[in-house]
């Protein structure tokens, strides 16, 4: 995997009264599966299934999943790719990973801890490495088909950081 200098940068929500989900990050739902909704004292999970099996899942709590995608999606991808995300400020907050599987369906996992982290460099090449760190807000999508990318990608891209 080559590293990419470019990073994700969350916009801050603007709009209070657009239907969204989740907690420092928000996400608009899609308007063609509806979002089921877990509770527990520790975490809120939102998400869907689609009629060929594709999830959209999310986590939202003080533990409730990783920061970075899972070691079995990236060994079951023929590809993938990672890039740093940040908050309005600039500051590194999290990854967005991505990737195809042997199978030809995609997948992504996009990770946050909000406020900045503490990078390490890598002794090999001087890029920045990641820590593995437990994200408070999670979302990714699993086995789309290449017809199911674009509902799963609208609601991922609409992010924004609810800044309190």
């Amino acid at each position: 995997m080559e590293p990419d200098d470019k990073r994700m940068e969350i916009p801050a929500c603007t709009n209070s009264h657009e239907p969204r989900f989740g907690w420092e990050l928000r996400f608009r739902p899609s308007p063609q599966h509806p979002i089921r909704e877990t509770r527990d004292v520790d975490y809120e999970a939102y998400g869907f299934r689609t009629k060929s099996g594709a999830t959209l899942e999310s986590w939202f709590g003080p533990t409730a999943a990783e920061v970075d995608a899972s070691e079995e999606r990236f060994v079951k991808s023929t590809t993938f790719f990672e890039r740093f995300v940040t908050d309005p400020n600039g500051h590194v907050i999290g990854i967005d990973a991505r990737g195809i599987y042997r199978n030809g369906k995609r997948w992504r996992w996009f990770g946050v801890l909000p406020g900045s982290v503490d990078l390490a460099v890598s002794a090999l090449d001087n890029h920045p490495t990641w820590p593995r760190l437990i994200a408070t807000n999670a979302i990714g999508y699993d086995e789309a088909t290449d017809r199911e990318i674009r509902e799963f990608e609208s609601i991922l891209d609409s992010v924004c950081y609810a800044v309190k």
